[in-house]
């Protein structure tokens, strides 16, 4: 897996990837109807997110004969596979398999299509060129998995079932927070995201997603761009924090992360529990895309440009006054906050997102080269006390002379 790294004054990112396998349930059915056994690439987050661990309970498939003339023709639409005693089979009447050795092409998604209220994905001009309209929730904890496959087979040999293998549509975003200040303690409670698409149309790979990627620990290869899912007609939304119709994508903390001089904290990625990853309430699933990162020089608070992407940090810094001490006291200043409560530090970022990747951005307190701005005055934050040393010569008293 490729690695990609990104710094600015407070913030490194690094791509990495997670979630162990597990063996493939297949089991053999007794007749032509159309089933499937099913896997996915890697990444879960509870009963939401999917991996060979978790496999999504149902999905919607539609299927297509190729004409030979570059169109497609209807086999069956918008069908409703469940898992049954380990097999996917449709839920109503049978579909059948062509008897006469010709291929389907099928397309397959986790997400109900024309579900708008619950996930705002809905199929597109199936028949010819198939793709489909999705629109994330802002809230990181009701974002989707959306699971995408495509693949050309025809009926099995008898007692075994077609493989249908999944791909993630989307980008995995989770943050850590490192506090390199020497004698500060900082405080986080909020992320949230600015400028990014929320909607978009995902566009089918023009060849099948049958390799199943079980590795994403870095020794793995990603998979063939033509087995990848592409995003188009990006929808970017308003800017402005205040704006009620501006979709600003956003994560609440459990609880508010404290973390002190030299502590590495895990803010919103996953756990490993019994060799299996938990804890994705606060993950966020983004559109991938490229975006420019947001220019302090050319517009100093953010909001105000409508080009660049950046976050927002909901944090508090507090000086601690004794050298020996590891925690501030009661006593001890804040260095930035609302009155001793968290407030929004901005940072630029920099968007280069690939669909089925897991990025970690690590944002690193330093108080070296700029990096974090307060969005009301689009001033520098943790600015670092240094001086410029002069010292005025002595000067000569000249008439004043004193006898003694």
């Amino acid at each position: 897996m490729e690695q990609k790294h990104f710094i600015t004054a407070v913030l490194s990112l690094v791509i990495m990837s997670g979630c162990s396998s597990d063996e493939i349930v297949k089991e053999s059915v007794n007749n032509e109807s159309i089933a499937f056994s099913i896997t996915t690439n890697k990444n879960s987050r509870s009963s939401e997110f999917y991996c060979n661990n978790n496999l999504p309970s149902d999905f919607y498939a539609s299927a297509f004969v190729d004409k030979g003339d570059g169109t497609l023709k209807d086999y069956m639409i918008d069908e409703h596979f469940q898992k049954n005693n380990g097999i996917w089979k449709i839920v109503g009447d049978e579909r059948y398999w062509p008897g006469d050795g010709t291929k389907l092409k099928i397309y397959a998604t986790n997400c109900k299509p024309m579900d708008f209220e619950k996930h705002t994905i809905y199929w597109v001009e199936l028949s010819n060129n198939p793709y489909v309209h999705y629109t994330p929730p802002t809230d990181a904890k009701e974002q989707l998995d959306v699971l995408y496959a495509y693949t050309e087979q025809g009926k099995p040999e008898f007692g075994k079932t077609a493989s249908i293998n999944f791909r993630h549509a989307l980008s995995m975003i989770v943050f850590k927070a490192k506090n390199s200040l020497g004698h500060a303690q900082v405080k986080i409670d909020e992320i949230l995201l600015f400028n990014l698409a929320n909607g978009g149309t995902m566009r089918f790979p023009s060849k099948s997603t049958d390799d199943n990627v079980t590795d994403h620990t870095g020794a793995g290869v990603y998979p063939n761009n033509q087995t990848i899912c592409t995003w188009e007609n990006l929808i970017h939304g308003s800017v402005i924090h205040t704006d009620k119709n501006a979709r600003i994508f956003k994560t609440t903390l459990p609880q508010t992360a404290v973390i002190n001089n030299g502590e590495l904290v895990n803010l919103t990625d996953n756990d490993i529990v019994n060799g299996k990853e938990t804890n994705y309430a606060n993950v966020y699933l983004q559109i991938p895309e490229t975006f420019p990162a947001w220019n302090h020089s050319e517009s100093p608070k953010p909001e105000e440009q409508k080009n660049g992407a950046f976050i927002y940090i909901k944090c508090s810094i507090q000086n601690i006054a004794d050298k020996t001490a590891t925690e501030p006291s009661a006593d001890d200043v804040y260095i930035y906050s609302d009155n001793g409560k968290t407030k929004y530090l901005a940072i630029p970022l920099n968007v280069d997102w690939k669909p089925g990747k897991k990025y970690i951005y690590t944002i690193n307190f330093n108080g070296k080269n700029g990096g974090g701005y307060d969005p009301s005055t689009g001033e520098e934050v943790l600015v670092p006390i240094e001086f410029t040393v002069t010292v005025d010569d002595f000067a000569d008293a000249k008439n004043n002379d004193t006898n003694i």
